[in-house]
């Protein structure tokens, strides 16, 4: 049986090849990790906004009378469909979108289709001193992921909506 030696040229040649090509190979899959995740943000940014606008638009058009909740409420779960629906191995879901509509004279009522309860929600919205038209990152009390959210304002109603 021939033993190998670590004091011989071949074996020190072949380990620092080994650790080379596997520091190269590290180094090339985070950069592709973080070119394939800020384009993954981007495009949900850009759907994001342009549901937000789209939604804002809805409510802004839509005449006030009794059926306004029921449409735009149905607008919004329409909009909250579009997002796969995945869950965990215990079942919980693992995306959710939110709707919230708060008119500038009307801040007790606002219009909401989301998960759980509105309270968290508007919080932290209220909180937060969100950018309009930007998408930016919101943590809910009671939630691990921070939600990505929009905000649109529309004569004199403001639409938040989150992916």
């Amino acid at each position: 049986m021939y033993r190998i030696s670590r004091a011989t040229a071949a074996w020190r040649i072949s380990i620092w090849t080994t650790l080379a090509f596997a520091a190269g190979t590290a180094v090339a899959f985070s950069v592709v990790y973080l070119l394939v995740a800020k384009e993954t943000r981007d495009r949900s940014d850009a759907w994001l906004s342009g549901e937000a606008e789209t939604l804002a638009q809805v409510a802004a058009r839509t005449p006030p009378d009794n059926l306004y909740n029921r449409i735009v409420r149905e607008v919004a779960e329409v909009a909250t469909r579009e997002v796969p629906d995945e869950r965990n191995a215990q079942g919980q879901k693992l995306n959710s979108v939110f709707f919230l509509e708060e008119k500038a004279d009307d801040e007790q009522n606002p219009l909401w289709v989301g998960p759980g309860a509105l309270e968290p929600f508007l919080k932290a919205i209220r909180g937060n001193g969100l950018v309009q038209g930007a998408p930016q990152s919101l943590t809910v009390e009671g939630w691990r992921t921070p939600f990505r959210v929009v905000a649109r304002q529309e004569n004199g109603r403001t639409v938040y909506f989150h992916l």
